[in-house]
């Protein structure tokens, strides 16, 4: 449930492709149709006209979508309504469905932007819906804005999002977490769950790329949802900015698959980026070698 758009790669339009990819039933649900992302010179749209959005999740449960889901994947929401609605949708759903996952990426803004949606949204996120999802996949600067208050330092961060943790909420992943408390040239992301924390860092790529986060939300969602392992076995950079990642899979009761990855970043900033996966089922899929190559610059698409 998030963003759709007819140009680019945000919201539902790349996490469908992902959550397929990952061999998952996919029922997308639209918050907001826009013909591009806002940062283009022309955008028509807007949110989903909430008796819609309402009676797409009324229909849902009607045909037993919803009591037979796994997971639910939330991310831009366009109105403070449809949040709340949101919320008490998924504890309707629970009443049939105890084990439905939920997991959101509370998307508000970033460093760069400032918060990019109605502000009355964040309280929707923080109070509403945070606390009914097993998992989290905020950036920094809307973690900030789900706490309240700036976080200067990594541990800053990590005792923010194990503020978020309840009996429901699990874990939460800050993607460009504590950019100011981190190495020149790299970014960092830390996984916090009620265990510890795990902090991963990445080259940084300097392109103003869209739709990332909702590729790595998917990505996240498409794994648990399967029961997912996956174990990188090739890596090959084309050039600046173009590499290709390949992965062996296993997944409980399913036989054994190839997952491919790629990336080519645009050479300019009004162009799109692409991210593109594909997925060998076979069953013939390649065990790992110790010997594999090595990307030195795997962007931001953690697995």
């Amino acid at each position: 449930m998030q963003s759709q758009v007819a140009y680019g790669n945000v919201g539902n339009t790349i996490a469908v492709q992902v959550l397929q990819a990952c061999g998952l039933q996919v029922a997308a649900v639209p918050t907001v149709i826009l013909g591009n992302t806002p940062h283009y010179p022309t955008v028509h749209g807007g949110a989903l006209v909430q008796d819609w959005f309402e009676g797409i999740l009324d229909d849902l449960v009607a045909r037993e979508a919803a009591t037979r889901a796994d997971l639910v994947l939330a991310g831009y929401l366009g109105t403070p309504a449809q949040g709340l609605a949101l919320a008490r949708w998924i504890d309707r759903v629970r009443e049939a469905n105890p084990a439905l996952g939920f997991q959101i990426d509370p998307v508000i803004g970033d460093r760069d932007t400032g918060v990019y949606i109605d502000p009355a949204l964040i309280p929707v996120w923080r109070d509403a819906l945070a606390p009914r999802a097993e998992g989290l996949t905020p950036n920094h600067f809307e973690l900030e804005q789900l706490v309240g208050h700036t976080l200067p330092t990594l541990d800053a961060c990590a005792q923010a999002a194990a503020s978020l943790l309840n009996e429901v909420t699990r874990w939460v992943v800050v993607t460009s977490a504590a950019p100011d408390d981190c190495p020149g040239g790299r970014l960092q992301v830390l996984l916090l769950t009620r265990e510890g924390s795990e902090r991963i860092e990445h080259p940084r790529v300097p392109h103003p790329v869209k739709g990332t986060g909702d590729l790595f939300g998917a990505l996240i969602a498409g794994r648990r949802a399967r029961g997912v392992t996956l174990t990188e076995i090739a890596c090959e950079e084309f050039g600046s900015g173009e590499w290709q990642r390949v992965f062996a899979g296993s997944a409980p009761g399913r036989a054994p698959f190839r997952l491919e990855v790629g990336q080519r970043t645009a050479p300019t900033a009004n162009a799109n980026s692409y991210y593109g996966a594909t997925i060998d089922l076979s069953g013939r899929a390649p065990a790992p070698s110790a010997s594999r190559s090595m990307c030195t610059n795997p962007s931001n698409l953690i697995l």
